[in-house]
């Protein structure tokens, strides 16, 4: 009914001072002029009040808007319908604001979830593979005793007359069931290869415990502004714990280090920068060739000391180094070896991004690569 008042009501009014100034005029045309004059002014004075009132409708709905992205949640306030139509279409939208915070919760817990079980198969994982790291600990110190022990019974042998002698093979078939036809030579070479080996196996498990740690920060990531915490520190600490840390790869590729002293203090979240600076040392271990050799120096680019990071492995083709930082590709590179997860490389972006630090690449193929690291902050000058 209201809406029907609204609709008849300016026709009826435009129509009623028609008609007024017909009766007082007495039908002379100079009262058609007037009442067209009233008529244009009363049409006038309307649509500025209409246009008023529609402004101040989509300055409140600007504000609520920007109230809504700045705090991302909470219920919309719409101004007050004017009409059934507006009534519907905030219905309408009310409806879509509940659906739309429906489906954000479903996908907050749907992430909590996936965290959580992420968070406890890494916890429980991490127990056999300290288990399996004891385990080829006890292995390789019985394989250095079992080398060494053919060795002095051999030595021995020599000295001992030949019951010592034969004492010495019972004893030594009774701890390490060795065949009676294996000789000392023999053993200690068996020692040997048992020895590499059990490199080679720690190695692996060091990697696989490598892929579960990367799997925890790929979980954290994302919300890794609750667990920041920034302090001022020694560069090349947290060089030597990560270059110990994969010291046992190093050995085992036969890779030559060069490190120089960076003798750099920074502001920034150590256990990040670590996880980052481990990261890129595991790329450039896993990337270069055996017997190459991998820098680590600082060198001056557009006036500041950034950390560089260089290997002399395979490289990375020109095309696909504009994307190497994106989530999830792996490049030429990575299709061939099908080694590459496309995760690394990402995380390291994304670290630095919220450290607000800067990380960029640049590699010739087949000559290899370096990475740089620059940990320049701006200066806040409070008035």
């Amino acid at each position: 009914m209201r809406n029907v008042r609204k609709v008849l009501g300016l026709p009826l009014g435009i129509v009623g001072i028609f008609v007024v100034i017909w009766f007082l005029y007495d039908g002379n045309i100079a009262g058609i002029w007037y009442a067209l004059l009233l008529s244009l002014v009363l049409l006038g004075g309307i649509g500025g009040l209409k246009i008023r009132k529609q402004r101040k409708k989509e300055k409140m709905l600007k504000e609520e808007r920007d109230s809504l992205e700045a705090r991302n949640a909470g219920e919309c306030i719409l101004p007050a319908a004017g009409s059934n139509l507006e009534k519907e279409y905030q219905e309408l939208v009310r409806s879509l604001e509940e659906l739309c915070r429906e489906i954000r919760s479903e996908e907050r817990i749907g992430r909590q979830e996936m965290s959580d079980f992420y968070g406890m198969w890494v916890h429980q994982i991490k127990t056999p593979i300290a288990a399996m790291q004891l385990m080829l600990q006890s292995a390789d110190s019985c394989a250095m005793y079992r080398g060494a022990f053919g060795q002095a019974k051999e030595e021995k042998a020599e000295k001992e007359d030949p019951e010592e002698k034969e004492d010495l093979g019972v004893i030594a078939e009774m701890a390490f069931e060795v065949p009676e036809e294996t000789d000392s030579e023999r053993e200690t070479e068996y020692a040997e290869e048992a020895r590499q080996r059990i490199r080679e196996l720690k190695m692996e498990l060091f990697r696989i415990e490598r892929y579960v740690e990367m799997v925890l920060t790929y979980l954290r990531v994302e919300d890794m502004s609750s667990d920041l915490s920034f302090d001022l520190c020694d560069l090349d600490q947290v060089l030597h714990r990560s270059l110990k840390k994969y010291s046992q790869m190093f050995i085992l590729k036969k890779i030559h280090l060069e490190y120089q002293l960076v003798c750099q203090t920074v502001l920034t979240d150590e256990k990040w920068l670590q996880f980052v600076l481990e990261q890129l040392l595991s790329n450039a271990v896993k990337y270069c060739k055996r017997e190459g050799n991998i820098k680590i120096y600082r060198e001056k680019k557009d006036g500041r000391t950034v950390l560089v990071i260089e290997d002399d492995g395979i490289g990375i083709q020109a095309e696909d180094l504009p994307r190497v930082f994106e989530k999830g590709f792996t490049g030429f590179n990575g299709r061939s070896d099908k080694k590459s997860t496309g995760i690394g490389l990402y995380l390291c972006k994304t670290v630095f991004d919220r450290l607000r630090h800067r990380i960029w690449v640049e590699s010739e193929p087949g000559k290899g690569t370096k990475v740089f690291l620059d940990f320049y902050r701006e200066e806040l000058e409070v008035e």
